[in-house]
């Protein structure tokens, strides 16, 4: 591994054996010398410092076989890459909620770049809230923004314990929020959404699917006795849409409840210590 002034060019071939050497020929070239590029990454109205993101630096001569360089910010918004080989870069910025279009492409020649400014705006944001077939708002929900025309998924939340969500730092686009919780299975979507710089677009409501079903379960030993709930697991599994339910031990002894169930037919499974046999 040599001084990174030199770049090593080689050809090799496998060995054939564990103990017949194998050659390898490595030709070592004078490369060019590399130079430091740092900058800030801020709001552009505020001027506030990005604190969570990065730059990607990358190469337009692709036929020079430079590799990309991304760095992260600091707690400031300062970034600093310490060894950039001279040549064109575009450039790519990204913080938690800011967006930007395009930025000017960087030129690095034989001397350090120093002090390069790139500015960034607010994006749009979606906000709404989960509510059950009831009207009852639902907490932990698991929320998905996906982009038009593919609908790739781009930012996620979670509803809060009042069923709210706010997604934030979307491009203006078309979107649709996925839905989904680890009680049920496929997910469900919004209708689409325009989203437009600097704008709030809601209030999305998104009424899922899901019943106020509940399955009570009992366990008792062959005498009658109550089987101690620490050495036991239950589970409601439905056939169709209830999924996998883990049961929650009840303030009665040995009993067990699996609720937030969609209609379906359910299989109760219990696992138990080898001491009791089911």
């Amino acid at each position: 591994e040599k001084d990174p002034l030199w770049v090593g060019q080689g050809t090799e071939r496998p060995f054939l054996s564990a103990i017949e050497p194998a050659q390898i020929d490595v030709i070592v070239t004078k490369g060019e010398s590399t130079v430091e590029v740092s900058g800030k990454v801020r709001h552009a109205s505020t001027k506030k410092p990005c604190v969570q993101g990065g730059v990607a630096l990358l190469p337009k001569d692709r036929s020079a076989a430079k590799e990309p360089y991304f760095e992260q910010v600091d707690a400031s918004g300062q970034i600093r890459f310490t060894k950039v080989l001279p040549g064109v870069y575009s450039v790519r910025a990204d913080c938690v909620n800011m967006i930007s279009e395009s930025f000017p492409d960087l030129t690095v020649a034989s001397s350090s770049v120093n002090g390069v400014v790139w500015e960034m705006q607010d994006g749009g944001a979606i906000k709404g809230n989960v509510v059950d077939s009831d009207g009852i708002p639902l907490a932990g929900v698991q929320l998905h923004v996906n982009r038009s025309p593919d609908f790739r998924t781009v930012r996620q939340a979670v509803s809060d314990a009042t069923g709210a969500f706010f997604l934030e730092g979307l491009r203006p686009d078309i979107y649709k929020v996925a839905y989904t919780t680890d009680l049920i299975d496929p997910m469900g979507e919004s209708e689409a959404v325009e989203v437009r710089i600097g704008q709030v677009a809601g209030q999305v409501k998104i009424v899922g699917p899901w019943n106020k079903g509940k399955i009570g379960i009992r366990v008792r030993d062959e005498r009658g006795n109550v089987v101690p709930a620490n050495s036991i697991s239950v589970a409601c599994s439905g056939e169709d849409r209830g999924g996998h339910v883990i049961a929650t031990p009840t303030a009665s002894p040995g009993a067990f409840e699996c609720t937030r169930l969609p209609e379906d037919t359910y299989t109760i499974n219990i696992e138990s210590d080898p001491m009791f046999e089911l």
